[in-house]
């Protein structure tokens, strides 16, 4: 099989808000958070740090350091935790308590109207009083999911989204990498069709904020269902399909085999879900039988010895998918300009089980040289050949337009050593982004020679 060649486009979507009200927007609703800290050394410093850089959260807890939390550069996705030097006293702390009056003693949660702001409080186990304050920090991000998911066509970006969801569309990624901000920004586009009946089911008050009336420049015309409690969305799920007669329905973090069960009973009634979920990868989703409902979960089978003879592997107990994924296409979001595209999961996931070989798609937004840039013109769609790992599940080839691929997995199913050097001491392979493992390209074109039937 002959790879296509890597295409861009441009990073544009005519239904964002304009960047500058969205700045402005956004800075407002900051400011809102901030008038709670007092007025003093602490707040001042607080204002000047966050003015210029990406804040994810802040901490204040009695007797303790105030804790700035911010999100890393595109070059890793570490944080950059910053300590103050005056500790917190009980008057930084008072002015964020009334947010929390006429609410229930067991609830830590709540936000600040009018914002997506999450403020969470920290109650001490033998005083029962509140000793802490976790600010999460809520911002509309209009504009960055289209251009990344319409396959080269920027103007028609919202018709190719709703195919995606159509089929369902699973979000996968480690925490803090803005799979709540791309559900936030689906369900903005995705509500636009007048035809559509989308409904949100907000488990964390994250995606819609804390108020009665969601924000309608975060979410559109969506419709939204809160969830009372810990252990609550898996019932609101089903609700959500049986009362409000929805054509897809959004959910943030499927965590348990409750919720994932739950998800493929939607789907089984008609309806899409369109979801996020933690991980590193499909791979290590797959892995977990907790949540491979979503996939179809995995069972183990023997085959006969003519079977096993056939395979590269000489394996006779081998993983098979039982049952149709609830999610058509699932994205990897390694990074919020770094995204793995599985268009077709079904295929993905049966490669993955049988150790050959699949395809997907390195979505990145860059500037015109081709070069990683958050604040980049143009998208570039590369395409990527996934194959088993046994340490890491997946990894994933970087190819280029007339490269030709030969069956490489062996007998011991492994796929290529990527830490392998030629004769002359050099590595064959590279990794082609410190904050996106597993993703790999071949310094010498010559020597890849891969061969697939995906």
């Amino acid at each position: 099989m002959e790879t296509r060649e890597a295409r861009r486009w441009p990073f544009e979507d005519p239904t964002a808000m304009m960047t500058d009200d969205q700045a402005r927007a956004n800075a407002h609703d900051l400011e809102l958070l901030f008038t709670r800290v007092p007025a003093g050394p602490m707040r001042e410093s607080l204002w000047r740090e966050v003015k210029e850089r990406n804040l994810k959260e802040f901490y204040l807890a009695y007797g303790r350091r105030l804790e700035l939390v911010f999100a890393g550069g595109d070059a890793t996705r570490k944080n950059q935790v910053l300590r103050s030097i005056e500790r917190v006293e009980e008057e930084h702390l008072r002015p964020f308590w009334p947010l929390f009056e006429h609410l229930p003693a067991e609830q830590r949660r709540t936000g600040i109207p009018g914002t997506l702001h999450r403020i969470s409080r920290t109650i001490h186990a033998v005083s029962g009083e509140p000793i802490g304050v976790t600010a999460r920090v809520g911002r509309t991000m209009q504009g960055h999911v289209a251009p990344m998911l319409c396959d080269g066509r920027p103007l028609d970006g919202v018709a190719r989204l709703a195919e995606l969801a159509a089929r369902g569309l699973l979000l996968i990624g480690p925490p803090n990498v803005g799979k709540t901000t791309v559900l936030r920004e689906l369900a903005r586009l995705l509500s636009s069709d007048s035809s559509t009946v989308v409904v949100v089911v907000d488990k964390t008050l994250e995606i819609c904020g804390t108020d009665k009336v969601p924000q309608e420049r975060a979410i559109g015309d969506a419709r939204v269902l809160t969830v009372p409690g810990r252990g609550s969305q898996a019932p609101v799920m089903i609700e959500a399909i049986e009362n409000q007669s929805p054509d897809m329905v959004i959910v943030d973090e499927l965590s348990s085999r409750e919720e994932c069960q739950a998800a493929r009973t939607i789907m089984g009634r008609g309806a899409s879900v369109v979801a996020s979920v933690h991980g590193d990868s499909l791979a290590q989703i797959l892995r977990d039988p907790e949540r491979n409902i979503v996939f179809g979960s995995v069972a183990s089978i023997t085959l006969s010895a003519k079977e096993a003879e056939a395979r590269p592997d000489k394996l006779r107990q081998v993983q098979r998918r039982l049952a149709t994924p609830v999610f058509g296409a699932a994205v990897e979001l390694r990074g919020f300009n770094e995204w793995i595209l599985h268009e077709d999961v079904e295929k993905s996931v049966d490669a993955l089980l049988d150790r050959s070989l699949c395809k997907a798609t390195y979505l990145t937004r860059v500037d015109e040289s081709g070069t990683l840039d958050r604040d980049g013109t143009m998208v570039e769609a590369a395409p990527l050949i996934g194959l088993y790992q046994s340490r890491d599940g997946f990894a994933y080839i970087r190819t280029c337009k007339g490269d030709r691929y030969a069956t490489f997995l062996g007998v011991s199913g492994e796929g290529p050593d990527f830490s392998a050097k030629s004769y002359q001491g050099h590595h064959i392979w590279a990794s082609i982004s410190s904050a996106t493992p597993n993703i790999w390209e071949p310094i010498h074109r010559a020597q890849r020679k891969i061969e697939s039937d995906c």
